[in-house]
């Protein structure tokens, strides 16, 4: 069982106003995933349908997955038995690839320049 965790800027993230409401259903569906994998099995979080296309290289190890109407941008793989979420976006629209976006990427650059080693562990919500 491999675990999740959060950036201190996805955990702010969870707690602001767009993502409050889902917060409990994100988190419980993050550790699922993540509790799926164990250092010698891959799980959900490991699909290659997650990794992202067309990514300059500091980005190459970023994977994103659909929580609802939001989009987590997580690292880590079930070799390290560790992910970690950096990145929320809340309400994405589908039909709009990110990918692309010159913008986007360099927020994502400089969230993962600016990341400091502190993270908050995901634990299953009481309900």
């Amino acid at each position: 069982m491999c675990s999740i965790s959060l950036s201190s800027f996805a955990d702010g993230q969870l707690a602001s106003k767009q993502l409050r409401d889902d917060n409990k259903k994100i988190k419980r569906r993050l550790f699922r995933l993540a509790s799926e994998a164990d250092t010698n099995n891959p799980g959900a979080l490991d699909s290659v349908s997650h990794h992202m296309q067309r990514m300059p290289d500091e980005l190459k190890d970023i994977r994103k997955i659909a929580i609802g109407r939001h989009r987590a941008y997580y690292k880590g793989s079930h070799h390290a038995c560790s992910y970690e979420v950096i990145l929320f976006k809340a309400f994405k629209k589908s039909g709009t690839d990110d990918n692309d976006d010159i913008t986007f990427q360099q927020r994502l650059i400089n969230i993962l320049s600016a990341e400091d080693a502190e993270t908050v562990a995901v634990e299953l919500p009481k309900p």
